[in-house]
């Protein structure tokens, strides 16, 4: 619980370095929120559009944006990387969201080359983003750097 805390506290600081165990609590903390989140949601809204199925959720999401990519630029920062990595793996993946949107064909309608073009460009995003992935599933496993480097002293 402390390290939940621990990173709510400092849900702005991208400064300093976060340990494994406190990065990993914390996903947690947040899959399981989710996944509550979700729960009421359904629960909620049930016999509505399907569109407001998700509000809880995308307000809880919104809300944990921050101490999330705070809490990963620590993690990379324990490990002696720049926290920019964080950056690129969020472009991406509202790169690849946009492909989504901008791609889908409506029922009925006929496909035109600009959504071919999208969707294999979601295609290729989607390979590069797998591969980004586990190059972070790497460093977030990765143990950190002993004793003290230049992001700070050694997480707790």
């Amino acid at each position: 619980m402390k390290w939940i805390a621990k990173c709510l506290r400092n849900y702005a600081c991208f400064r300093g370095r976060a340990s494994r165990t406190e990065f990993w609590y914390f996903i947690l903390f947040i899959f399981l929120l989710l996944a509550l989140v979700v729960s009421v949601d359904y629960a909620v809204w049930r016999g509505s559009n399907r569109e407001y199925r998700i509000v809880f959720y995308v307000v809880v999401k919104l809300l944990l944006l921050l101490p999330l990519a705070a809490v990963q630029t620590r993690r990379m920062h324990d490990i002696g990387r720049t926290g920019w990595w964080i950056v690129g793996w969020w472009v991406l993946s509202a790169l690849m969201d946009a492909a989504s949107y901008l791609g889908r064909v409506p029922e009925g309608a006929e496909a035109t080359p600009f959504r071919e073009f999208v969707q294999n460009a979601d295609f290729t995003l989607a390979w590069v983003s797998i591969i980004f992935c586990v190059f972070l599933l790497y460093c977030f496993l990765k143990k950190g750097d002993a004793g003290g480097n230049r992001y700070g002293p050694a997480a707790e």
